[in-house]
C-alpha cells in the first residue's frame, strides 16, 4: 500500500517588497491517491488557492490537540472535476503542501469537504483536507488488527499507537517535555515520555470491553504533561508552553514510527520571531502587521487549576483459571464422543463424583442434565487454579467471571450451576445469586443463573468485594431445573480492585488573591499511585517501580508554593504549571501578520511586554498573510496553595473557598 502522485499545482506567494530583488516563496501542492498507478496531472487553481487553518476556538494556551485543515480552491477542467476526489475512505487522498521545496503541511481530503460551483464555466471547486488529528476521535485505541494493547507501554508508545491508527505515511514526531521522576535519567537526550510507562489496559473503558478512542487517550496524556500537540513544518510537535515561555531554544527529541531518529536524535530550532510595524524595517520587524486589524485584549486569570486522576476499573487482565478455552478434552467412553460419558477429562480441571459430559461437535464441552431439580454439590469439575484475592483498608479485590455458552435446545432454557467459594484457612464464603459472599448457616452453597433460549451467549459475573483475603475455588456443576443440557466454550476469570467509594483523586493549585474564575476540572487517566493495583499507575524506566516524586528539569521549586517540596507529585506539577500560565490577566493579541512563519513560534511584539505563543492561525499562502491569535505566556513563580482531595465521582469543578489576599 502506497500513495502515488495523481494531481499537482504550483504558485508563488506575494513577496516582502522591502527586500530589493527579493525572491517570492514558491509553493507546490501534491495530491496523491492510495495505490494510484496512472500518470500525474497538473491541475488549475483559483486565486488564493490554499488556506491553512489552525483553530483553537477556546483560546486556551493549554488546548492539548490543535488540529488543522487545509482548503484547496481549484478549477474544474477536462482532466479534473469534483467527482475525481470523491471517496468514502477518509485517507484515500493525501495532500502535501511544499514551500520552497520543504514540506509544511500534510493531511487527507475528507469526503464531505468537497463542493463545486454549478453556474458558469470554468467551475470553481473547493476541497477540504484535515491533518489527521481530527480523525482520531473516530478511531479506537486498538492495534490495526483490532486487538487490544496489553501490558506496559511508554507514553511515547501510546502516542505513536494513536498516530499509527491513521494508517498513513508517517510524519516525524518531535517532543520537548522536561518533567522527570526521580527514577529517570535527565538530559537533552533522555526523554521522560520514553522513560515513563503506563498500563495499556487503562485505555479500555470500565466495562473492560470497549476501547477508548485515540483522541481521548492522546488528550489525557498531553493534559497530564501540560503539553500541546500541533503539526508544524510537516512534522508533529509536542511541547510545553511553560517551557516555551522561558526559552525559544527548546531541544526536541526526534522520533519516526515510535523509534528515535539516531542520525539526529535531538535538535534545537530557533523558535523566536519578532513582530512589528512595516515601517520599522527588516531588522526591527522581520514580520509586520498588515490590514489594520490588530487588537489587544485581556483574558481573565484562573483562581485555581484542578485535575482529577480517575483510577479506572482497577484490573488485572491476566487469566486466573487454568485452560479457559477448555481445550484438549477427551473422553474414555466408547462410541459417540458427544456423550453422555462419565469419563471425560478436561485439562486444567479435576473431576469429583458422577458427571456426564461430552465433546460438542462445534467446540466446547457439553454437560448433561441428570434430571435433578437442585444441584448435587458432591459432583463437580474443579479448576486446578486457586485464585488469590486480597482485602485491605484502602482497596478490595473483586472477581469477574466470563462464561461463554451455547444452549443446544432452541425452545427451552436451563439452569447453569457453579460453586464459587472463598477460603482463608478458617472460614469459607460462598458467592450468592445477588453476587454477595456469605457463610451459609444454613443457606445456598452455589451460584445459579438461567441460560438464554437457543444459541446462548456470554454470562458475565462480577462479584461483590471479597470480605476476606484468601483463595477462590471455581467448580462446574451439572445443569438443573429442566431436562436440558448446556455447552461451555470458554470460562475465564480476572481480578479487579474496588477502591471503595473513591473513584479517584483531585489535585488543585489555588492562587492567592481576589480572583474568582474557576475552570472546569480536567479528568486524566494516569497519575502517581501508592500501589500497582491501580490501572492508571505510572511506572519508571524499569516498568516495575512506581513513580512518586518529579521535578522540572533545571528549575528549583519555589517556597511560594505551599506546602513546600523539593520534588513533587506528577499531577501537582501539572496543576501548578497550569496556574502559573494563567496567573494574572494576560494579553491576547489578534491581527494579520505578513510573512510565513511556523505554527510553533515564540513571538516578541514590539511595544508589547512579554512573549507570545500561537493560539489559532489562518494562513493565506498566496497573499503571504496569516490572521493570527497570540496569547502571552509566562512561567513566573507565584504564591500557590496545593491540595489533594478524594474524588467521589460527583465533583466536576473545584469551587472558590475563599479569597485569601
Amino acid at each position: 500500500m502506497s500513495y502515488n502522485l495523481k494531481y499537482f499545482f504550483t504558485f508563488y506567494a506575494d513577496r516582502d517588497t522591502r527586500i530589493i530583488d527579493g525572491t517570492p516563496d514558491d509553493y507546490t501542492c501534491n495530491i496523491s491517491q492510495l495505490d494510484f498507478a496512472g500518470s500525474e496531472i497538473e491541475i488549475l487553481a483559483q486565486q488564493n488557492p490554499i488556506q491553512i487553518n489552525y483553530q483553537n476556538t477556546s483560546s486556551n494556551k493549554l488546548e492539548p490537540i490543535i488540529g488543522s485543515e487545509c482548503t484547496l480552491n481549484l478549477i474544474a477542467s477536462e482532466d479534473f472535476e469534483l467527482e475525481d476526489l470523491y471517496t468514502e475512505n477518509e485517507r484515500e487522498f493525501l495532500v502535501e503542501v511544499y514551500r520552497n521545496g520543504s514540506l509544511i503541511w500534510s493531511g487527507f481530503i475528507i469526503p464531505d469537504g468537497c463542493q463545486e460551483a454549478f453556474t458558469f464555466a470554468p467551475y470553481a471547486i473547493s476541497v477540504n483536507a484535515v491533518d489527521g488529528l481530527g480523525l482520531l476521535k473516530n478511531l479506537s485505541y486498538v492495534q490495526n488488527s483490532g486487538d487490544f494493547y496489553l501490558g506496559k507501554q511508554s507514553f511515547i508508545d501510546v502516542i505513536n499507537a494513536c498516530l499509527i491508527r491513521l494508517d498513513a505515511p508517517s510524519l516525524v514526531l518531535n517532543t520537548c517535555v522536561n518533567i522527570y521522576d526521580v527514577t529517570m535519567t535527565e538530559g537533552d537526550a533522555y526523554d521522560p515520555m520514553a522513560q515513563g510507562f503506563v498500563n495499556a489496559e487503562r485505555y479500555i473503558k470500565d466495562d473492560l470491553f470497549t476501547p477508548m478512542n485515540c483522541e481521548e487517550v492522546l488528550r489525557s496524556i498531553l493534559e497530564e504533561w501540560t503539553a500541546v500537540m500541533i503539526q508544524s513544518g510537516g512534522e508533529w510537535y509536542i511541547y510545553r508552553p511553560n517551557e516555551l515561555a522561558l526559552s525559544g531554544d527548546l531541544t526536541f527529541r526526534k522520533y519516526l514510527d515510535g523509534e528515535r531518529v539516531y542520525d539526529q536524535p535531538t535538535f534545537t530550532p530557533d523558535l523566536d520571531a519578532l513582530l512589528g510595524g512595516e515601517s520599522e524595517g527588516l531588522i526591527l520587524a522581520p514580520y509586520f502587521h498588515i490590514n489594520i486589524d490588530q487588537m489587544k485584549m485581556i483574558d481573565r486569570p484562573y483562581k485555581n487549576a484542578s485535575m482529577a486522576y480517575k483510577y479506572g476499573s482497577i484490573s488485572n487482565l491476566e487469566e486466573e483459571l487454568a485452560n479457559p478455552n477448555l481445550e484438549g478434552a477427551f473422553d474414555g467412553c466408547p462410541g459417540d464422543p458427544i456423550g453422555p460419558c462419565d469419563d471425560v477429562t478436561i485439562p486444567g480441571y479435576t473431576k469429583t463424583g458422577f458427571m456426564e459430559a461430552g465433546l460438542y461437535p462445534t467446540g466446547g464441552i457439553i454437560f448433561y442434565n441428570q434430571g435433578d431439580t437442585s444441584p448435587i454439590l458432591t459432583d463437580f469439575y474443579q479448576n486446578n487454579n486457586l485464585i488469590p484475592v486480597i482485602r485491605t483498608i484502602s482497596s478490595t479485590d473483586r472477581l469477574r467471571f466470563t462464561i461463554d455458552y451455547e444452549n443446544p435446545d432452541p425452545l427451552f432454557n436451563t439452569d447453569m450451576n457453579f460453586v464459587i467459594s472463598l477460603y482463608d484457612g478458617l472460614s469459607t464464603y460462598y458467592l450468592q445469586a445477588d453476587l454477595s459472599w456469605v457463610i451459609p448457616v444454613p443457606g445456598i452453597y452455589y451460584y445459579q443463573v438461567r441460560s438464554d433460549i437457543g444459541e446462548g451467549g456470554t454470562l458475565i459475573v462480577e462479584t461483590a468485594p471479597v470480605p476476606i483475603s484468601g483463595d477462590v475455588t471455581f467448580r462446574i456443576l451439572a445443569p438443573t431445573g429442566t431436562i436440558r443440557d448446556i455447552v461451555y466454550t470458554k470460562i475465564s476469570a480476572n481480578i479487579f480492585t474496588d477502591p471503595g467509594a473513591e473513584v479517584g483523586e483531585i489535585h488543585t493549585a489555588t492562587q492567592r488573591g481576589k480572583f474568582t474564575f474557576v475552570p472546569k476540572t480536567i479528568d486524566v487517566f494516569n497519575g502517581d499511585s501508592p500501589t500497582n493495583d491501580f490501572v492508571g499507575a505510572i511506572f519508571g524506566p524499569d516498568e516495575t517501580t512506581l513513580t512518586t516524586k518529579w521535578n522540572r528539569r533545571g528549575l528549583s521549586e519555589s517556597i511560594l508554593a505551599e506546602p513546600y517540596e523539593v520534588d513533587k507529585e506528577f499531577l501537582r506539577i501539572a496543576v501548578e504549571e497550569t496556574q502559573r500560565l494563567y496567573a494574572g490577566p494576560f494579553v491576547r493579541f489578534e491581527g494579520s501578520i505578513f510573512g510565513y512563519f511556523y505554527p510553533v513560534t515564540r513571538w516578541s511584539i514590539n511595544l508589547v511586554t512579554g512573549h507570545f505563543m500561537n493560539l489559532s492561525l489562518n494562513y493565506d499562502l498566496q497573499q503571504n498573510i496569516c490572521k493570527a491569535v497570540l496569547g502571552r505566556i509566562t512561567n513566573e513563580e507565584i504564591a500557590l496553595d496545593y491540595t489533594l482531595t478524594p474524588d467521589y465521582g460527583a465533583t466536576t469543578r473545584v469551587t472558590v473557598k475563599g479569597t485569601t489576599p
